[in-house]
C-alpha cells in the first residue's frame, strides 16, 4: 500500500504534527507499506529521521489553500498513493474533504468538527477527551478517538513501567519543537521556590525554539 502523509512543522505551530506523523508512518513502514511526507514547511527538521525509517520527504513550495490541494493531488496522483494522511487544523480544513473524493484519507484531529457535506473520510484523536460527539456527521466505524490510538514511536514501545511510588530526584521539562507559547518558561518561573533543592531540572530545547536564552 501506497500512503501519502501531509503535514508541516513551523515555529509557529511547532513540530508535533510532523513527529506524530513520524510515529504513525514507522508503524506503517513496519507494516511493509511505502511512506512519503509531503511538506512545505519543516521537511528539514525531519528529513534525517524520516529517512532513517525509509520515509521519502517532498518540497511543497505553494503558499495558497488551493495550490496546495492541488500539489498535494499531483503528488499523490504520481505516487500511485491509496491513503492521503492529513495532520494540522488547516491543512484538514482544506484538504480532507476534497482529497476524499480520490483517495482513501485519514485526517489527525485535536479539535472535533462536522462532517463536511459530500465528503466521506475517517478521523484519528489521540485525545482522552474525544468522542463521537465531538464529530457530527459522521459514522462511528469512520472514527478512530481516545488513548487506545495513541501514536507512539518504536523507541518509546518497550519503555518499562515505573513500580510503586518512586523519589523524584530528576525532572525533565519538553515544549516540543518551537514552544510558541514559552511554556516551558513560564512552568520553570511557577515552580520556583516550590520544589525540592535537591531535585535536578533538564529542559530540552527544541531546533526552532527562540527562548534558549531565557530558559538557560
Amino acid at each position: 500500500m501506497q500512503v501519502l502523509i501531509r503535514c508541516d512543522a513551523s515555529e509557529s505551530i511547532g513540530g508535533g504534527h510532523a513527529m506524530r506523523c513520524l510515529a504513525l508512518g514507522q508503524e506503517l513502514r513496519r507494516g511493509g507499506n511505502d511512506v512519503s511526507f509531503a511538506m512545505r514547511t519543516g521537511a528539514d527538521m525531519i528529513g534525517d529521521r524520516a529517512a532513517s525509517y525509509g520515509i521519502a520527504v517532498h518540497t511543497l513550495s505553494e503558499d495558497d489553500a488551493s495550490a496546495d490541494l492541488e500539489a498535494t493531488e499531483d503528488l499523490a496522483q504520481q505516487l500511485g498513493a491509496d491513503w492521503v494522511l492529513v495532520d494540522g487544523a488547516v491543512l484538514v480544513d482544506n484538504l480532507a474533504a476534497p482529497l476524499s473524493h480520490r483517495w482513501q484519507v485519514l485526517a489527525l484531529d485535536d479539535r472535533g468538527f462536522a462532517a463536511p457535506p459530500g465528503s466521506h473520510f475517517h478521523v484519528l484523536n489521540t485525545n482522552v477527551w474525544a468522542t463521537p460527539a465531538d464529530y457530527s456527521g459522521f459514522a462511528p466505524r469512520d472514527l478512530l478517538l481516545g488513548r487506545d490510538f495513541v501514536l507512539l514511536r518504536e523507541e518509546f514501545h518497550d519503555t518499562p513501567p515505573i513500580a510503586g511510588q518512586p523519589t523524584i530526584a530528576r525532572l525533565l521539562v519538553q515544549a516540543g519543537a518551537s514552544d510558541p507559547t514559552g511554556f516551558a518558561l513560564r512552568l520553570l518561573d511557577s515552580l520556583e521556590g516550590k520544589i525540592s533543592s535537591g531535585l535536578a531540572i533538564d529542559v530540552v530545547v527544541g531546533p526552532m525554539n527562540r527562548r534558549r536564552t531565557e530558559l538557560e
